[in-house]
């Protein structure tokens, strides 16, 4: 497990992502981790105008993830909204139980 981990965080030279963000599209929290580690060790040296300019552009990848969440989650609540509106069809040889109170 731990070998595969670290072959999931590895870029590759010709897609120039990792294996894991080329299949579900984030960075792995390994990489998270790794990359906060050198913005850190990379801030020190960073003037305060280049540092604002990050911090802003971060600011602007999380609103437009949270839009594009946002979006794809009304979408599915809407869709599933619709499938509940829909009678269930029945067919014939169906299993039923119904409840008899006395």
């Amino acid at each position: 497990m731990r070998q595969n981990t670290s072959k999931n965080v590895v870029v590759h030279h010709a897609t120039g992502r990792t294996p894991y963000k080329a299949v579900f599209g984030f960075l792995a929290r390994k990489e998270v981790h790794n990359v906060e580690a050198t913005d850190k060790d990379s801030a020190n040296t960073a003037s305060p105008v280049q540092r604002k300019r990050e911090h802003e552009e971060k600011d602007m990848q999380r609103i437009k993830l949270k839009t594009y969440i946002n979006e794809k989650q009304s979408s599915y609540n809407s869709t599933m909204k619709e499938r509940r509106k829909k009678a269930p069809t029945f067919h014939k040889d169906d299993f039923a139980s119904i409840k008899i109170e006395s």
